[in-house]
């Protein structure tokens, strides 16, 4: 195996991930990490990123064990080479406490997270994207507690850190994903519904009209305006997301599952 045989395959990976093709990246990286460990050896920086890329695929698939395996390999690695306080350690320790929270080990998920943001405000790095992300996790995590104002706060935290950099970042559409989701629960109907047209306008507009993330957002904005009474408003847009979010998210999707309901109300 050659250097750029095995660099492009880890891009075509990336391509496929970046597209919410989840399904088709997934043995895209494992290949990767494979060609890219036998050229440079089990810790070389890239092996490193491509197990962590790895594991966030595993994670958007589901498969939170299989996700904290990999990432969890990947920490260790950068520990040794890096060291703790390093940016690539901080996002790599900030991805495994997401994997870690989504398995119901809360506290240990804001052990990692924040971990994670001591290490980068020890080091001057508090605005750094493994810090905030660390932060958008804390904030997930109290709403999983149903603490509904600590996660407004911790979303609304996230966004302010957010607006220095492009409003398009991950994290910036999460924290806004996120809010969407507090405050419909917290029945503060009007913003929900005014940050899941923004959320979903957004992802529309980068990522695409049926990639997961997008077609997540439209569906919270169903459940918004049903929420509202506005049912003939929220009904037509369900109807018209359920075949995509059935061939794309999959029938048994949380997302597709609370669409059905809704339909079904």
């Amino acid at each position: 195996m050659d250097t750029d045989s095995a660099h492009s395959n880890y891009h075509a990976a990336e391509r496929a991930y970046a597209a919410g093709r989840y399904a088709q990246a997934l043995p895209l990286f494992r290949q990767a990490v494979a060609e890219l460990e036998a050229l440079h050896g089990p810790e070389h920086d890239l092996v490193l990123q491509a197990q962590v890329d790895q594991g966030i695929t595993l994670f958007n698939l589901g498969r939170y064990p299989d996700a904290e395996t990999v990432q969890r390999r990947a920490l260790e690695g950068r520990l040794r080479t890096v060291g703790a306080d390093h940016g690539a350690t901080l996002h790599t320790r900030a991805r495994l406490a997401e994997s870690v929270g989504y398995q119901g080990r809360w506290e240990e998920a804001e052990a990692l997270a924040q971990e994670t943001i001591a290490r980068g405000q020890a080091r001057g790095r508090g605005a750094h994207t493994a810090v905030i992300s660390a932060r958008l996790t804390l904030a997930w995590i109290r709403r999983h507690q149903e603490n509904w104002p600590e996660a407004i706060e911790g979303a609304r935290t996230v966004l302010e850190m957010c607006q220095g950099q492009r409003d398009v970042t991950h994290d910036a559409m999460a924290a806004r994903c996120l809010l969407v989701r507090c405050l419909l629960a917290a029945d503060d109907l009007d913003e929900a519904e005014q940050q899941a047209v923004a959320v979903r306008e957004l992802r529309h507009r980068h990522l695409g009209a049926e990639h997961p993330y997008t077609l997540s957002s439209s569906i919270d904005l169903a459940r918004v305006l049903h929420a509202a009474g506005r049912h003939t408003d929220s009904r037509p847009l369900a109807e018209n997301l359920l075949p995509a979010a059935e061939r794309v998210l999959g029938t048994g999707h949380t997302d597709t599952l609370q669409l059905r309901a809704l339909l079904a109300a």
